[in-house]
């Protein structure tokens, strides 16, 4: 959460925190459950906004 933080991605600091929660435990999900059709899309752009998101 530090990193999300030191980003400076967002103007109020409980939104880094909340973002950083809420991507963990997304990602987590995603990841547990890749082959269902659901995530289809997601599968190809997420890594692609991950490395962005590490970038920053």
């Amino acid at each position: 959460m530090q990193k999300i933080k030191d980003k400076n991605i967002f103007d109020d600091p409980s939104e880094a925190t909340q973002f950083a929660l809420g991507l963990k435990l997304f990602s987590e999900i995603k990841l547990k459950h890749r082959k269902n059709p659901m995530f289809d899309e997601l599968n190809e752009v997420f890594p692609v906004f991950m490395k962005k998101l590490k970038s920053m």
